[in-house]
């Protein structure tokens, strides 16, 4: 593991190729427009730069300020000096005019110095700059965003390595001096530091962050800061000429938001020069540089508006569906279309099964303008109630004031969208209402359309309110009862505030028959703050007669109470156990997971 008080560039994978015959400059720059020629291209693997080009190539005065925080900016390079950011409010003269801490940061930051001469001496952050904002003068290369300011922020010395107290000074700088993006095409290794999450979590300015170069799968090995879960983030794989994953790159379903080109990719470099570069640190400027044609056109647009613009507007691959949340590579057209033309509404909304514990529901797929294209997702609806789109009158709820549901499995197919919505046991018979609206990428929404489904009354072999079973349960380590406001008593791993580092408790249940059952499933109702990726709530069930506990799932982050159902359909016609354990790590703390509400039922065989 990389120390935690240091930082790297990532290492560039190996580079096979030679410069003997160099392609010309539009082959160069395929990242921005593929044309296919050439034996290991594919046409229109890249971002669409030209047809975004057309929209908008960026604003300078006044528009998003760009910080590089990376090894420095050669700030005389001939394609950048024109776009670098002057400070309005500092002065060569030997003072901090400012009273910003740094003296003459006329450009920037050098962190590890502590001055105002961000200077590259390894040529990583002025490549990463090119690509970003590279201006458009007919030489060497052009950038995304080629009328953008970029800011330089230095904290890797000459050879990439740097501390990451650096890192950190760098960003606290670049958001204290307005930065509305950073880019960070570096990594700390997979030990966490609190400190440098708090700098990124709580800047003002949009992130995008490599993935890295190690081939790994960041859901599962830590590689920061590209493993935090930030809202103010987008991660970045690195894609190849041909549309696939960089055999280097890193991924991860859930921590890795999308790709962009990092092959082969051609850029400024030291003493004016340009070279061709791999890596997830090049891919990452091209989606800084898309942020930024975002920003200027959308200057009113929150962090939360560009990265949906962004990662909604992905190009969809199928290669890239196990390795970025989005399933796709970054298109810079998309993420700026003015898009006023709604999607159309689903088509045949209705559930096409309906059972105790679940319903199966299908519709005709919208389009993204009109029936045109492919809508970029859907919000589904369930109530007990009818659902109106607008006002609600006596006995109705409005389609905003109810929760969007994310079916289960939501798959299209032969034009038919079709997921499953998993329902908590009942005794009783129930009508459940069902609502959905299409969603384009740029937020468009369509109209409502509406159903309304019979469901079952369930057979229930275990509910832990009636049957006093709450005193079954056997917790161990700091699981106990606490009254919690508005339901009584609960069970939590935290009764006496945030839990406590290196902890490994748990919360047993009593036997459980699941016999006479069929699709049974185990529903509770919980709220839980648990450290994102780094601290486990898991939820594991084992059948009598086995000693080995096996996870059904595991939760972390922040959620307030809701109610939560688990197929263990598997384990029907069997009695098990079921255990909630808490595991920390050692750092961070959080107020924990509350349990209320248990039932276990299915469909009466």
């Amino acid at each position: 593991a990389v120390p935690n008080d240091r930082t790297y560039t990532y290492k560039q994978p190996e580079d096979k190729r030679t410069e003997a015959n160099p392609p010309e400059l539009t082959d160069r720059m395929w990242g921005l427009h593929n044309t296919g020629q050439g034996e290991h291209r594919v046409e229109d693997a890249d971002i669409d730069a030209p047809e975004a080009w057309a929209i908008t190539t960026g604003v300078k005065e006044g528009g998003p300020l760009v910080a590089i925080v990376d090894t420095g900016i050669q700030l005389d390079h001939p394609d950048l000096n024109a776009n670098i950011w002057s400070n309005p409010n500092e002065i060569p003269d030997g003072i901090d005019n400012d009273n910003n801490g740094v003296i003459d940061d006329i450009h920037g930051f050098d962190a590890v110095n502590d001055t105002g001469n961000p200077e590259d001496g390894n040529g990583h952050g002025t490549h990463c700059a090119g690509t970003v904002g590279a201006e458009a003068n007919g030489t060497g290369s052009v950038g995304v965003a080629h009328n953008v300011q970029l800011m330089a922020v230095k904290h890797q010395k000459p050879n990439g390595a740097g501390f990451l107290s650096d890192a950190i000074k760098g960003i606290l700088y670049a958001s204290d001096m307005g930065a509305r993006i950073q880019s960070h095409s570096w990594g700390a290794g997979d030990v966490k530091n609190e400190a440098l999450k708090d700098a990124l979590e709580s800047s003002p300015s949009l992130h995008i962050i490599a993935a890295g170069n190690s081939a790994n799968n960041n859901d599962v090995r830590n590689d920061f800061p590209a493993s935090y879960i930030l809202d103010n983030a987008i991660k970045v794989a690195a894609t190849d000429e041909r549309d696939q994953k960089s055999t280097y790159s890193s991924y991860g379903k859930r921590t890795v938001d999308v790709a962009a080109p990092g092959d082969n990719i051609y850029s400024t470099h030291l003493g004016g020069s340009h070279k061709p570069l791999d890596g997830t640190s090049m891919a990452t400027p091209h989606v800084t540089g898309i942020a930024a044609l975002v920003a200027s056109e959308y200057p009113e647009a929150t962090n939360k508006e560009i990265k949906e613009r962004i990662l909604n507007g992905v190009d969809v691959l199928p290669q890239l569906e196990n390795f970025v949340k989005t399933s796709g590579r970054v298109n810079a057209f998309n993420a700026l279309e003015t898009d006023t033309i709604a999607p159309s509404a689903p088509g045949n909304f209705s559930a096409q099964a309906a059972g105790p514990t679940g319903i199966d529901l299908g519709w005709v797929a919208s389009g993204d303008d009109g029936t045109s294209g492919n809508a970029a997702n859907y919000f589904v609806k369930f109530s007990e109630k009818p659902i109106v789109d607008g006002q609600a009158g006596p006995g109705q709820v409005s389609f905003d004031e109810v929760p969007n549901i994310y079916p289960e499995g939501l798959s299209t197919q032969a034009g038919m969208v079709s997921g499953h919505h998993p329902l908590a046991p009942s005794n009783s018979n129930r009508q459940f209402h069902m609502a959905v609206k299409a969603r384009d990428n740029v937020g468009n929404l369509s109209e409502m359309r509406s159903s309304s489904v019979n469901v079952p009354a369930a057979k229930i072999t275990f509910r832990d309110d009636i049957t006093n079973n709450f005193r079954a349960w056997q917790p161990s380590g700091s699981w106990s009862k606490v009254q919690e406001p508005g339901r009584g008593t609960v069970w939590t791993d935290s009764p006496n505030g945030d839990y406590q580092n290196h902890l490994n408790s748990s919360l047993t249940s009593p036997t459980i028959s699941l016999q006479g059952l069929k699709n049974g499933v185990l529903s509770f109702d919980s709220k839980f703050s648990v450290e994102d990726r780094f601290d486990k709530l898991h939820l594991e069930v084992k059948p009598q007669g086995d000693n080995n506990w096996k996870e059904l799932k595991n939760y972390d982050g922040v959620q307030d109470w809701k109610t939560q159902v688990i197929d263990v359909s598997k384990y029907d016609g069997q009695n098990v156990q079921f255990r909630f354990r808490l595991r920390t790590d050692n750092i961070g703390q959080r107020d924990g997971f509350y349990l209320d509400n248990v039932k276990v039922g299915g469909q009466a065989q």
